[in-house]
Formats: structure tokens, C-alpha cells, sequence
């Protein structure tokens, strides 16, 4: 089944968020954006990638995206209003309109994956970031924050699955993230 494009202005996310179509396989990808540069809160908590959470207040997060192989909703907060995309499965969702000028089926599709920033953290070197042992962590030291990916203890590395949507130059129209991948070799 094609993929198709929607978009909206919202006041909230609560209502629109209730009525995605999640499953276990569902991530959520929630940014704050730091009033300051390299604030010590927005470095540890201000990003989160995480196994999906319905009770997660949202609005509460500036940017954001839901995810798996089915669909994808992102948003940005402007002005006070959520901008909204979701892209996936046709669904009815209050308050959005079909994007027009993004007609996904007359564009070729593949899904791709690409590695995300950092590596993990030796549970040896947690200590020296003044982080406990067992704490799953990786980092990356031109991203000025603690990464923190949902797999499992044996990845050392963690890529992220993206749909590609190109025109017929293979210019890229659109993307959306499906879902994330395990690395257990060292590279």
C-alpha cells in the first residue's frame, strides 16, 4: 500500500496522538531545544529516543516524531501551534488535510539505513562522565548531548531505517523513519 501525506496546524498533539495506529514496534523521538547552549539539563534529558509511550505528555516537547514501519507523525512547535506531517498508511486524522503537492505514489520509494551518531560507552568509562554503571549510553563529541538509543546491551552501534520518496531526477522529495537497527561488530 502507497504511503500518503498529511498535514496540520494544531493547538495539542493528545487527540491526533491517540489515534495513530502504534504497535510494540512504535518509537519516539522528542527534542527540547535548549534555551541556553550546552545546558547541563538539556544535554542529558533534552532528547529522547525511546520505545513509544502514550503517556508521555507531548506538547510538552518542541519537536518531535512517532514512528515504525507503517507511518510517521513529526512536528515542530511555532508560534504556538504545532506544525504536523504524517506520512504512512492512509488514516483519518482530525484536522488534517492531504498534502496536494506531495503525491507519494507517482515518486519511486526505497528504504535505506544510515548509521546515527555515537558509539556506546564502555561500562568501564561510565564513571568518568559521572554516569552509574549499567546506564546504556553512547556518545559522540561533536553532539554536545548523551545519546540514548532503546537496544539492546550487545549493539555496539545503531543505525536508523529510513523510507526515501525521489522524483524522477532521484532528487529526494521526502523521508520518513520506520525504525531502528542493530550494529554488533565493531566497525
Amino acid at each position: 500500500m502507497a504511503d500518503t501525506i498529511y498535514w496540520a496546524r494544531l493547538e495539542s498533539l493528545t487527540d491526533i496522538i491517540a489515534a495513530l495506529p502504534t504497535s510494540k514496534e512504535t518509537l519516539m523521538l522528542l527534542e527540547r531545544v535548549p534555551m541556553v547552549w550546552l545546558e547541563k539539563d538539556a544535554c542529558v534529558n533534552g532528547l529522547r529516543l525511546e520505545p513509544f509511550n502514550p503517556a508521555v505528555n507531548f506538547n510538552l516537547w518542541e519537536r518531535g516524531r512517532i514512528f515504525n514501519p507503517i507511518f510517521e507523525l513529526r512536528w515542530e512547535q511555532v508560534d504556538g501551534f504545532f506544525q504536523a506531517i504524517y506520512c504512512g498508511q492512509e488514516v483519518s486524522l482530525p484536522g488534517f488535510q492531504l498534502a496536494e503537492e506531495l503525491r507519494l505514489p507517482t515518486l519511486s520509494s526505497k528504504t535505506r539505513s544510515y548509521f546515527l551518531w555515537g558509539t556506546r560507552v564502555k561500562e568501564d568509562d561510565l564513571g568518568l562522565i559521572g554516569l552509574p554503571t549499567n546506564t546504556q549510553v553512547f556518545v559522540e563529541l561533536q553532539v554536545p548531548r548523551l545519546l540514548r538509543y532503546p537496544v539492546s546491551p550487545q549493539a555496539k552501534r545503531v543505525k536508523l531505517q529510513v523510507r526515501e520518496y525521489r522524483d524522477v531526477t532521484g532528487t529526494l522529495v521526502y523521508y520518513r523513519f520506520q525504525k531502528l537497527e542493530e550494529v554488533h561488530e565493531s566497525l
